[in-house]
């Protein structure tokens, strides 16, 4: 399902209002060297989904994600655990507000 037009206006505008860009949203996550971001819509919302590169398939036997998905309401994230190939969450998702940074939400 893809991004709703109302939906795009008012992402844009949590966009503009915490000073973000497609391009940030990457840079944040290289700059902490060990994610790789996967995703930035899943299901027609705005839901980041970040790769841990070093949580190898060969060394654990599984790949462990982590996904940011912005409530509809625009003012907090749910934040989960998922494995590789299977986007629902591994628990109950924890609900966190909206921060300036997107690694201030990975943490």
């Amino acid at each position: 399902m893809a991004l709703t037009p109302e939906y795009k206006r008012a992402l844009e505008d949590v966009f503009s209002k915490n000073g973000w860009n497609a391009d940030r949203v990457n840079r944040s996550f290289a700059n902490k060297g060990g994610y790789e971001v996967l995703s930035m819509e899943r299901g027609g919302v705005f839901c980041i989904e970040v790769q841990f590169r070093q949580a190898r398939l060969e060394e654990y036997g599984v790949r462990v994600g982590v996904a940011l998905r912005l409530a509809n309401t625009m003012d907090r994230f749910s934040c989960y655990l998922f494995t590789d190939g299977n986007y629902r969450p591994l628990h109950e998702p924890v609900t966190i507000p909206v921060l300036y940074g997107f690694t201030a939400q990975l943490n």
